[in-house]
């Protein structure tokens, strides 16, 4: 939900990503997600400064940053480190997404690694459990 709790977001397990008004009950958008994975988990960014930031979790251990207000994909990054011959290393379904207070940063988590993402999408740091 929206910081002004005007408008929702809801992932699919088809891999589509739908922005709705609350009041008037109309689809602002929909968008599939770029490897036409299952979203398991977003986050809307608190800031709608610059049009807001929505984060799509899935599996593929990718997360995509999105425009939210227009629906423009904005980056796409896989947060899970690739093992031997490019195999996933640990699980590879993003559980958990969560911004920063102010948007600045966003946290992510899949299996036994966890990243943090900056506003733009590109992995600041990221830990493996072992």
């Amino acid at each position: 939900v929206s910081v002004d709790g005007t408008r929702l977001v809801v992932a699919h397990s088809e891999g589509g990503v739908e922005r709705l008004e609350l009041s008037g009950g109309g689809r602002l958008w929909l968008s599939a997600l770029r490897h036409g994975a299952a979203a398991a988990a977003v986050a809307l960014s608190p800031s709608e400064a610059d049009g807001g930031r929505l984060a799509v979790g899935g599996r593929g251990g990718e997360v995509e940053v999105w425009r939210a207000e227009s629906g423009d994909l904005l980056a796409s990054v896989s947060v899970v480190p690739a093992g031997p011959r490019g195999a996933m290393a640990v699980s590879s379904w993003v559980e958990w997404l969560s911004w920063r207070g102010d948007g600045g940063a966003l946290g992510c988590a899949a299996g036994r690694c966890v990243a943090l993402l900056s506003s733009g999408g590109e992995v600041v740091a990221r830990r493996e459990a072992s």
